[in-house]
C-alpha cells in the first residue's frame, strides 16, 4: 500500500517527522526531517549544538537562519540549493552543501565534509538605516558614511542595483565606520547601492540608499572650508601645494556673500596667506631667475690687476644690468666686489689717459711765455689763459706739467707792470684837484665839499702815490681857510637859536605855566653863550617879561596844589586791585567824583591814576564775576545731576542735550566757573554710543524681523519650509535681549516651529507606521498555514504601504494633517490585516489514535465555532487510505472512521467569508488495525 506524506512541523522541533512545512529550533535538540517540503528553518541563538538531518527528498525554498552552533547533516542531495542560508552564528559543522545563496552577518568557521572550501559565503549586507549620504553642493565632493560595521570590511557604492563597476570604495576603520568620498553625484534626489565585504567573503547584495538634492547654501560652505582645511600649514606651502591653494580660492571666490560669511575666519585667513604664501614662492623663484645671469656676468669678469679699457663694455653691462634688479634680486646676487673693482680699475685706466691729454696743451702754453724780463703788459692774455688752463688740472695733471717758474715768472713781471700803472693812474686826477683849488684869500664856505673831497681823495693814496702828486700847500692853505670861516658860523648859529628861541615866548600878559619850560630852556640856552654870541643876540626884554609872568601863576599854583593833594590821598588809600572787593565800591566812586570836579591844573597835580582806574577795573570784574557766577552755578548743578557714564540711558538725551545747551551759551568766563565737565562730555559720549547700538540692534532685529514674517502661516507650513524656519530661530537666538525685543511677537515663528514639529512628527510616526506595516507583510508570508495570510490580504496591505510610502515620500510639501491621514489609512489596513492573519484553531483534542480497534471504529476531536458569523469547516491532508473524516459545521465536531494502519496530519481549516482564519494540525494514528 502506497502512503502519502506531507504535513507541518508544530512550533517545537521534533525527531524523525515525517512531513513538514517549517521548522522552528529554541533549544539544543537534534531533529530528522524525511522528504519534506520545508519553506523555512530557524534555529534560534538558544539552540545551540542543535542538529537537524535533512533525509530523502527533503529540500528547503525558503529562508535557513542560524543563530547558534550547529551541525547541518543528513543524505539528502543538496536540499538547500534553492533557501537562502544566514549565517549569524561564529561556528558550523556542515555535512550538506549549504547551496549558493550563502551569507554570513559575521565572522565564521564553517566546518565538516562540506565545510571549508566548498562553501561560498556571502557578507551580510549593511542595513539601509546605517548609511548616509550627504549630497554636498557642487563642487564639493559628496560623502556616503556606513556605520555598525567590522574593522577591516570593505563598502563598495555603486550607481545601478545591477552591473557598472563602483563608484567609490572605503575599509571600515576600528569604530566601525566607512566613508566614501565621491566627486559629485549629482545635484538631484538620486540613491546609491551599498555593498558590504567581509574578509574572504563574498561581496553582499547590493542596498539602495535614497539621498536627497544637494543644499546650495550650508553645502557649498563645507565644500570649500575642507579644500582649506585640506591644504597644508602656510608655513610648509610649495610651489607644488599651487593647484590646491587656486582651487580652494577659486571656490571660495565662487560664493555668494551670503555663503562666505558662513565660512570660518580662520579659515578664510589661512587660505589668504596661503595665496599670499605661492606669490611669495613664485616672486622669489623669479627674482631667482633674473638675479643669476648678473651673478655670472659679474663671476666672468677678470681680477681687478688684470682689468683693461678692453673690458669696460662688460663691467658697464655688468653694472647695467645690476641696477635694473629690485633690492631682493639685488640680495640674490650676492657679494659685486669683483664689479666695483673693475669700475676701480677702469676709472683709473681711463683717468690716466685722460690726464696726459689735459696736461700737454697747458706744459706747451707756458713754454710760449716770455722770459721775466721781457714780459710786457701785452703778454698778460697769454699768461692769464696759461694759469687758467693750469688751474683747471686736476692734481695728477699737474704734475705731469712739470714746472711752471717761467708762469710764476711772467705772472711778477705782470703784476709790477700793473701796480706802476695804477699808482700813476691814481696820482694825476688827485693832483689835478689840489691845483683847481682857489688861493686861500679866495676860499669861501661854498669850497668846503671839493676841499673835503681833495683832502679824502689824497688820503686813500698810497704813500708810493702820494709821492707821485708832490706838493699839497694850496690844500693846506684852502682848509685853513675853511675852519675859520666855519667858526663864525658856528658863533652866528648859536646866537640864531638863542634868538629864536627867545622870540617864540609868548608875550608876558599870555604866559602860562605850560610856557616854564620854554622859558627856562630859553634862560638856560641865553646863559651858556660866549659874550660874542650874546652880543649877537640882541634884547632880552622878552625873556625877562616871561621869566616874571612864570613867578606869579607859581604863586597861584600853590592853591590847586592843595586842592589836588586832598584827591591824590583819597585815591591813595584805595587798596590795591587785588585786594578791592565791592565794599570798597563807595570810596572808590567818591575818589572818581572828587577827581573829576578838579580843573586840568589841578588834575596835573594829582598825577597818576592807574590806582583809581584800576580799583573801577577791579569793582567791574567783581560785578560781572558775580554774574557769571549766578550764571555758571545752574549749569554746574545740571551736569552734576547727570547719572554717570555707566548709568546712562537714552531717557536722559533730553538732560543731557539742555545741559550742554546751557554750557554752550555761556561765556568763556562763565565756562571756566563751571569747571570740569567730564561728566557731561562722558554722559554725551554714552548717549551717542547708546544710540549706534540702537541702530545696529534696529538693523539686525529688521533682518529678523522680516524674516519670521516671510514665514508661511501655520497652516501653510510643510517640511520644506523647515530651512527657512530653522534659519529664522537660529538668527532670532543669536540677537541680544534688546534687539529681540525690537523683533516684537514671533508667534509666527512659534507657530511655524510647532508646525514643522507636528511635520516631522507625523512623518516619523507615518515612517514608523510604514515599517511595522512592511514587518507585518514579511511576518505573515502567503499561505493557509498559521500565521500566514492571504494573497489577497497581502496585496492591499502592500498597496496601502505603497499608498503611504509616497505619501511619506513626498513629505517635504504635505501638511501634518495629510501625513496623519496616511498614517491613519495605514494603520487601518495594518489592523485589517493582521485581523486576516491566520491563527491557531483550538481542537480538543490534537492526536486521535484509535489502537486495537476494530475497521471503521472512530475518533472525534471538536473545532470551536462562531456559526453566527457563518464559519465552516475544511479539510487539507486527509488520507483515506488510513482514516476517512468526515464533519459537522454546527457543532465544530470532526469525525475520523478508522480504515487502515498508519498516521498521517490532518489539517482542518475554520472558512469564513471563503477565506481561512483559523487552522489547526491534528494527528491521526491508526495501530493494530483489526481487520474483518
Amino acid at each position: 500500500m502506497s502512503k502519502k506524506k506531507q504535513g507541518k512541523l508544530p512550533a517545537l522541533a521534533v525527531l524523525s517527522t515525517m512531513a513538514f512545512a517549517g521548522l522552528f529550533m529554541s533549544s539544543a535538540q537534534a531533529a530528522t526531517i524525511d522528504n519534506a517540503q520545508l519553506r523555512d528553518v530557524t534555529i534560534a541563538s538558544t539552540a545551540n549544538n542543535a542538529t537537524i538531518n535533512f533525509n530523502g527528498t527533503t529540500s528547503v525554498t525558503g529562508n535557513v537562519q542560524v543563530n547558534a552552533q550547529a551541525t547541518l547533516g543528513g543524505n539528502s542531495i543538496n536540499p538547500l540549493q534553492n533557501a537562502n542560508v544566514v549565517l549569524n552564528t561564529t561556528s558550523l559543522t556542515a555535512n550538506i552543501p549549504l547551496g549558493n545563496n550563502v551569507t554570513a552577518t559575521q565572522q565564521v568557521t564553517v566546518g565538516g565534509s562540506q565545510g571549508g572550501p566548498n562553501v561560498i559565503v556571502k557578507t551580510a549586507a549593511p542595513a539601509a538605516d546605517k548609511i548616509t549620504v550627504t549630497n554636498n553642493n557642487s563642487p564639493a565632493s559628496d560623502t556616503v558614511v556606513v556605520t555598525g560595521l567590522t574593522s577591516g570590511d570593505i563598502i563598495k557604492v555603486y550607481n545601478g542595483a545591477t552591473g557598472g563597476s563602483s563608484i567609490g570604495t572605503a575599509t571600515a576603520g576600528s569604530n566601525g565606520t566607512a566613508t566614501i568620498t565621491i566627486q559629485q553625484l549629482g545635484t538631484a534626489t538620486g540613491s546609491v547601492w551599498v555593498t558590504r565585504k567581509q574578509g574572504n567573503y563574498e561581496e553582499s547584495a547590493r542596498v539602495e540608499k535614497a539621498y536627497s538634492a544637494e543644499n546650495s547654501l550650508t553645502n557649498a560652505v563645507t565644500a570649500v572650508e575642507g579644500k582649506i582645511d585640506a591644504l597644508p600649514a602656510v608655513t610648509a606651502l610649495v610651489l607644488a601645494d599651487k593647484t590646491a591653494v587656486n582651487e580652494a580660492k577659486a571656490a571660495y571666490d565662487t560664493l555668494t556673500i551670503e555663503q562666505k560669511a558662513q565660512v570660518a575666519a580662520g579659515k578664510v585667513t589661512k587660505l589668504n596667506d596661503a595665496v599670499a604664501k605661492i606669490a611669495a614662492l613664485e616672486a622669489t623663484t623669479a627674482d631667482q631667475a633674473t638675479a643669476a645671469p648678473v651673478k655670472e656676468s659679474i663671476a666672468a669678469l677678470p681680477a681687478k690687476a688684470e682689468v683693461t679699457l678692453n673690458d669696460k663694455p662688460a663691467v658697464t653691462s655688468a653694472r647695467a644690468a645690476y641696477t635694473a634688479l629690485t633690492a631682493t634680486q639685488k640680495a640674490l646676487v650676492g657679494d659685486i666686489t669683483k664689479l666695483t673693482d673693475a669700475e676701480e680699475a677702469i676709472a683709473t685706466l681711463e683717468a690716466t689717459t685722460a690726464d696726459q691729454a689735459a696736461a700737454a696743451p697747458v706744459k706747451e702754453s707756458i713754454a710760449a711765455l716770455p722770459a721775466k724780463a721781457e714780459v710786457k703788459l701785452n703778454d698778460k692774455p697769454a699768461v692769464t689763459s696759461a694759469r687758467a688752463a693750469y688751474t683747471a688740472l686736476t692734481n695728477a695733471q699737474k704734475a705731469l706739467v712739470g714746472d711752471i717758474t717761467k708762469l710764476a715768472d711772467a705772472e711778477a713781471a705782470i703784476a709790477a707792470l700793473e701796480a706802476a700803472a695804477v699808482d700813476q693812474a691814481a696820482a694825476a686826477p688827485v693832483k689835478e684837484s689840489i691845483a683847481a683849488l682857489p688861493a686861500k684869500a679866495d676860499v669861501t664856505l661854498a669850497n668846503k665839499t671839493a676841499v673835503t673831497n681833495a683832502r679824502a681823495a689824497y688820503m686813500a693814496l698810497t704813500n708810493a702815490q702820494k709821492a707821485l702828486v708832490g706838493d699839497i700847500t694850496k690844500l693846506t692853505d684852502a682848509e685853513a681857510a675853511i675852519a675859520a670861516l666855519e667858526a663864525a658860523a658856528v658863533d652866528q648859529a648859536a646866537a640864531a637859536l638863542v634868538k629864536a628861541s627867545i622870540a617864540a615866548l609868548s608875550a608876558k600878559a599870555e604866559v602860562t605855566l605850560n610856557d616854564k619850560p620854554a622859558v627856562t630852556s630859553a634862560r638856560a640856552a641865553y646863559t651858556a653863550l660866549t659874550a660874542t654870541q650874546k652880543a649877537l643876540v640882541g634884547d632880552i626884554t622878552k625873556l625877562a617879561d616871561a621869566e616874571a609872568a612864570i613867578a606869579a601863576l607859581e604863586a597861584a599854583a600853590a592853591v590847586d596844589q592843595a586842592t589836588a593833594a586832598l584827591v591824590k590821598e583819597s585815591i591813595a588809600a584805595l587798596p590795591a586791585k587785588a585786594e578791592v572787593t565791592l565794599n570798597d565800591k563807595p570810596a572808590v566812586t567818591s575818589a572818581r567824583a572828587a577827581y573829576t570836579a578838579l580843573t586840568n591844573a589841578q588834575k596835573a597835580l594829582v598825577g597818576d591814576i592807574t590806582k583809581l582806574a584800576d580799583a573801577e577795573a577791579a569793582i567791574a570784574a567783581l560785578e560781572a564775576a558775580a554774574v557769571d557766577q549766578a550764571a555758571a552755578d545752574p549749569v554746574k548743578v545740571s551736569i552734576a545731576a547727570l547719572p554717570a557714564k555707566a548709568d546712562v540711558t537714552l531717557a536722559n538725551k533730553t538732560a543731557v542735550t539742555n545741559a550742554r545747551a546751557a554750557y554752550t551759551a555761556l561765556t568763556a568766563t562763565q565756562k571756566a566757573l563751571v569747571g570740569d565737565i567730564t561728566k557731561l562730555t562722558d554722559a554725551e559720549a554714552a548717549i551717542a554710543a547708546l544710540e549706534a547700538a540702537a541702530a545696529v540692534d534696529q538693523a539686525a532685529a529688521a533682518l529678523v524681523k522680516e524674516s519670521i514674517a516671510a514665514l508661511s502661516a501655520k497652516a501653510d507650513v510643510t517640511l520644506a519650509n523647515k530651512t527657512a524656519v530653522t534659519n529664522a530661530r537660529a538668527a532670532y537666538m543669536a540677537l541680544t535681549n534688546a534687539q529681540k525685543a525690537l523683533v516684537g511677537d514671533i508667534t509666527k515663528l512659534t507657530d511655524a516651529e510647532a508646525a514643522i514639529a507636528a511635520l516631522e512628527a507625523a512623518a516619523a510616526l507615518n515612517d514608523n507606521k510604514i515599517t511595522e506595516a512592511n514587518q507585518a507583510l514579511a511576518a505573515h508570508t502567503e499561505g493557509t498555514g498559521v500565521d500566514q495570510a492571504a494573497k489577497a490580504d497581502r496585496d492591499a496591505l502592500g498597496a496601502a504601504i505603497a499608498t503611504a510610502q509616497g505619501v511619506y515620500d513626498a513629505r517635504a510639501t504635505k501638511t501634518a494633517a495629510e501625513l496623519s491621514a496616511a498614517t491613519a489609512s495605514l494603520n487601518d489596513a495594518l489592523t485589517t490585516f493582521n485581523d486576516a492573519v491566520i491563527t491557531e484553531a483550538e481542537a480538543t483534542p490534537t492526536t486521535l489514535t484509535i489502537d486495537n480497534k476494530n475497521a471503521g471504529s472512530t475518533a472525534n476531536t471538536t473545532i470551536t465555532l462562531d456559526n453566527a458569523t457563518g464559519e465552516t469547516l475544511n479539510l487539507v491532508g486527509e488520507d483515506d487510505e488510513i482514516a476517512t473524516v468526515s464533519v459537522d459545521n454546527d457543532t465544530g465536531e470532526v469525525t475520523v472512521t478508522s480504515v487502515d494502519d498508519g498516521t498521517y496530519t490532518l489539517t482542518v481549516q475554520v472558512m469564513k467569508g471563503g477565506k481561512v482564519v483559523r487552522t489547526v494540525d491534528v494527528t491521526v494514528t491508526v495501530s493494530n488495525q483489526i481487520l474483518l
